[in-house]
């Protein structure tokens, strides 16, 4: 069946007012179109919708795939209000490649194509994180590189136990003396054999 016309003219396809219902069964619904507009809920539930135009619906809902293609180009979902995806299972960004990047860009939470990430606010992790490249905060002022080297430009306060194993304590200053203080008694010992202090 094929409703078409050969003049700039709408096709109306009406229900009626009240509760009447438009209802279109098919294996695909295809809409190809310039522009596509919708302004009451759309309700697909076994099928696909595959849409060359614009769609634009006040709800959609879709029981299989929503597919986007454009041929060249990029392909958006985008809204003028807040943008929800609520799912009771996982929701899966897959860019399909791994030469592609799935790319997050926000004010507060960005995300590049490199997987360069800012974060604006606090990142708490309940587990343990994985820095195999290095640890650097404010600039340098305490690093960790990738060879277990720290660096602390600012005072070191240790509550519990220092241990130092089989390497050497340097302490070196420009100009001012380095020194070891305690608000408490301070107690350098050594398990087995001497303690050297040398000047």
């Amino acid at each position: 069946l094929e409703i078409s016309t050969t003049e700039s003219r709408d096709i109306t396809l009406s229900a009626g007012a009240g509760s009447g219902n438009l209802l279109i069964s098919a294996a695909n619904l295809m809409l190809s179109a310039t522009s596509a507009d919708f302004y009451v809920p759309i309700n697909m539930h076994t099928n696909d919708i595959d849409n060359v135009g614009t769609l634009t619906a006040d709800e959609a809902y879709i029981g299989s795939t929503l597919h986007l293609y454009t041929g060249a180009g990029i392909d958006y979902v985008s809204s003028n209000r807040p943008l929800y995806i609520a799912s009771a299972g996982d929701v899966t960004l897959d860019a399909n490649s791994a030469n592609n990047n799935i790319i997050i860009k926000a004010l507060n939470f960005n995300v590049d194509s490199s997987g360069n990430t800012v974060i604006a606010g606090s990142l708490t992790v309940a587990g343990i994180s994985y820095l195999n490249g290095g640890i650097d905060v404010n600039s340098g002022k305490f690093t960790v590189d990738t060879s277990g080297n720290v660096y602390a430009a600012g005072n070191l306060d240790v509550d519990g136990t220092f241990t130092l194993g089989t390497g050497t304590m340097v302490m070196s200053s420009s100009g001012t003396a380095s020194s070891i203080s305690a608000s408490s008694p301070l107690t350098i010992q050594t398990t087995s054999g001497d303690l050297n202090l040398q000047a």
